[in-house]
């Protein structure tokens, strides 16, 4: 005889707001806290810093936007992916990504899984421990410096 399958607890459609809720909590915690390093190395080079927290279409999203002298260089966008949402899936992943300052994607840092595929976790432990444990100020702050050539000054 074979081993017992494990339940998996995955939320109903109802339920799921609050469930997304609740995951999001400890996910937010580490994305405030890689936003807060990437903020003083950008001031560090003389770049302006803000960050916004709202709920868009994809699921709950925050954004740094870095200016230089009044312009807009560039955003960093942490965002929580509601699967439900996005793919119909009761759960959730983190996509990191950065923006040029017309909304292009120029990197994926943190890609969520593709629409309709597999990867949405209704649970922080499984949706979470790869990507935040691989959400680095340090890498983030080296691709931006790579993509938008920060060192130059101009």
């Amino acid at each position: 005889m074979g081993q017992p399958v494990p339940h998996i607890h995955r939320p109903d459609h109802q339920g799921w707001d609050i469930e997304f809720t609740r995951m999001s909590r400890p996910v937010l915690a580490h994305v405030h806290q890689c936003a807060r390093e990437l903020t003083l190395r950008f001031q560090t080079l003389g770049l302006s810093c803000e960050t916004q927290v709202r709920p868009t279409p994809r699921g709950l999203s925050t954004f740094l936007t870095v200016v230089r002298q009044g312009r807009l260089l560039f955003i960093v966008d942490f965002t929580l992916v509601d699967g439900m949402a996005v793919a119909g899936h009761a759960g959730a992943a983190l996509d990191v990504r950065l923006l040029d300052a017309s909304g292009d994607v120029r990197e994926h840092c943190c890609p969520a899984p593709s629409l309709g595929g597999p990867g949405y976790h209704a649970s922080f432990d499984r949706a979470f421990a790869s990507a935040v444990s691989g959400l680095s100020a340090t890498g983030l702050y080296l691709m931006a410096i790579d993509n938008f050539d920060l060192l130059s000054g101009r």
